[in-house]
């Protein structure tokens, strides 16, 4: 930690919340059950923490903390959904729901994360899937826009072209495209924390640098995934690879930290995005 703040490195702690095999292991009681009471198993056979349960959300309360003093400058909270209804799979039963929808349970956990690290005078972001900047209402697992953007210092979305279905947003091949798919995501987030009364750069997308179909992703690749969140107008970006193995991006990777945010934003295409 010392060397990464002698180096002008921010530290983000990456907190992985309810996809917690571990705490849910170790924790039987606060775990998302089937109908006869039983821990219910996602297709990995893994178990997941119940994101209704208050003790869950002290327990990742306590972990930033725990992060926060040792030097990390932000808290970043992963897995911050329930897990995909399956109907191969037996109903998911959650204790402590009281009523509450899903959506609900995230934000209400993002908000009192949110006051609880503000303490600290540290951010509080959140990692969610890439659909739901253009997805009116809530997904499955419970992510949507608005309550989440609310909740948090700073929204990650995953906005992988590889991972939107074929003829999204009129884009036969997404991944092939991925310029136009991050633009339209990403410009109508901007829209979406405008409408909220949410200005700066409170977005902040994860970007592809991996290969997962045609074409292979590399530099220009990567290139025009960055164009595309500043012409949205936002500065930030981090990129993914799956096994951390970002060589063959560094050309497209700039050597100073200047502001290249278009503003007023470039605008995107109107497209339905039903």
């Amino acid at each position: 930690m010392d060397t990464l703040n002698a180096h002008g490195i921010l530290p983000i702690a990456r907190i992985v919340v309810f996809k917690d095999s571990v705490a849910a292991r170790e924790n039987p009681d606060h775990t998302i059950r089937k109908a006869d009471g039983t821990p219910w198993r996602d297709k990995k056979g893994l178990m997941w923490v119940n994101p209704y349960a208050n003790a869950v959300w002290e327990y990742n309360f306590r972990v930033a903390e725990e992060a926060i003093r040792m030097g990390f400058g932000e808290i970043q909270f992963d897995y911050i959904r329930f897990p995909e209804p399956y109907k191969s799979l037996p109903p998911q039963v959650f204790p402590e729901s009281n009523g509450r929808t899903k959506t609900q349970a995230l934000a209400e956990f993002l908000n009192a994360a949110n006051k609880r690290i503000d303490k600290y005078g540290i951010r509080t972001t959140a990692d969610i899937f890439g659909l739901v900047t253009t997805v009116n209402g809530a997904l499955e697992v419970g992510q949507a826009w608005e309550p989440l953007a609310k909740a948090t210092d700073v929204l990650l979305p995953m906005v992988y072209p590889s991972h939107y279905p074929h003829g999204s947003f009129g884009i036969k091949s997404p991944n092939a495209e991925p310029y136009n798919v991050i633009h339209i995501a990403i410009s109508r987030a901007r829209e979406r924390n405008a409408a909220l009364g949410i200005t700066g750069q409170r977005v902040r997308p994860w970007l592809q640098g991996f290969t997962l179909g045609a074409p292979r992703y590399g530099p220009a690749e990567l290139e025009q995934e960055k164009r595309a969140v500043y012409d949205s107008g936002f500065d930030s970006w981090v990129i993914w690879h799956p096994g951390s193995q970002y060589d063959l991006m560094v050309p497209a990777l700039e050597k100073t930290t200047v502001s290249r945010a278009k503003n007023p934003p470039v605008p995107a295409p109107k497209v339905n995005l039903e």
